[in-house]
């Protein structure tokens, strides 16, 4: 319990950084989707993801499969993420969980991480409907289909974990060295994408040390059993008391970030029908899978293969949300923005 409230506190720490000096939320399924759709963000998104991938790379250089200390571990061996991991159950679940995050704007990070702490009743909504949601699918998943989940697709061993631990080292470094070499911005440029890269070896290492990146802690929340374990909800509570501090002295008494005009923090407050399905939908994804878009940026090196798949389908999903959701906002007419905080002027 204790690992999960001081990764609580890490995913805080990094999320809170990221609105102080840049004045952005941090949800990772909207950071995921700027980087499949190559929006105008996906410098400093591209950044946060190289960040995420170099910080498990080297956790897994040190440590592996093995235990951290007093029985933590950051990754689930092999044998465990293979349970409940038939192809065809990762891929419905990243399809839910892609379409389900893109209709209702968010997910743990964005709206649980993020919303929460600013009193934001939509992620308060969204909270509600996707922890239900998840609880009553992972209860389904694990007394129903959990015999048919012992014939399971074949996970890479561990000498080719390695090997796609070594490409994913390269490949951060990589994604850094092309925003540096294609920045026009000159300083301000280099110094989002120095805070992007912080920003994403901050929040994996929450991920990591509160065991959010294992499938078998986070169903195990999820799951009620005789092995429920509750530490997850210390997850959200380290993460989400400390943001209500630091997000209150952001938005309340600065008003503005540190490099830049305006805090872009969403304005809508409405709970409207798209967001209840969406949050919805996420929550059956994550309950069946026990995995949710940051984790699965995460642990990509390590799970290579049932991570291609899953991501694949999570950008599915969101693909044809985004077609959903443009037909939604024709019939209603609603469309989120971003709120602008002007400077104080006092």
């Amino acid at each position: 319990m204790l690992s999960g409230f001081i990764g609580g506190l890490l995913i805080g720490i990094a999320s809170t950084i990221h609105l102080l000096l840049k004045g952005r939320v941090t949800g990772m399924s909207g950071i995921f989707n700027g980087m499949i759709t190559l929006d105008e963000s996906i410098t400093w998104k591209s950044s946060i993801f190289s960040g995420l991938l170099f910080t498990s790379s080297i956790a897994y250089y040190i440590f592996g499969f093995g235990e951290v200390t007093n029985e933590v571990y950051l990754f689930d061996s092999p044998e465990w993420f293979n349970k409940r991991s038939r192809t065809e159950l990762i891929m419905l679940a990243g399809f839910l969980v892609g379409f389900g995050t893109k209709l209702g704007n968010g997910c743990t990070s964005g709206h649980g991480v993020c919303g929460l702490p600013r009193f934001s009743i939509r992620s308060l909504a969204a909270v509600v409907t996707f922890m239900l949601t998840a609880f009553i699918m992972a209860n389904i998943s694990y007394y129903t289909f959990e015999d048919a989940h012992e014939e399971i697709f074949s996970l890479q061993s561990e000498d080719s974990v390695d090997c796609f631990v070594h490409w994913a080292v390269g490949v951060s470094v990589l994604i850094l060295l092309v925003n540096i070499l294609r920045n026009k911005k000159g300083y301000q440029g280099v110094i989002e994408i120095i805070i992007s890269f912080a920003v994403g070896v901050i929040f994996s290492l929450g991920l990591l040390v509160s065991g959010m990146a294992r499938k078998s802690k986070v169903l195990g929340f999820l799951t009620f059993n005789k092995h429920w374990d509750p530490a997850l909800m210390f997850v959200m509570g380290g993460a989400v008391m400390l943001n209500l501090l630091t997000f209150y002295y952001i938005m309340r008494k600065r008003q503005k970030p540190v490099f830049g005009e305006k805090l872009n923090i969403p304005s809508n407050k409405k709970i409207d029908l798209k967001l209840v399905m969406g949050a919805a939908l996420f929550g059956l994804g994550w309950g069946l899978g026990g995995i949710c878009p940051g984790p699965a940026m995460v642990i990509t090196p390590i799970y290579f293969k049932s991570m291609i798949q899953f991501m694949i389908s999570m950008a599915t999903g969101q693909y044809f949300a985004k077609h959903v959701e443009e037909k939604f906002e024709k019939s209603v007419g609603i469309k989120e923005q971003p709120q602008i905080h002007p400077p104080c002027k006092c």
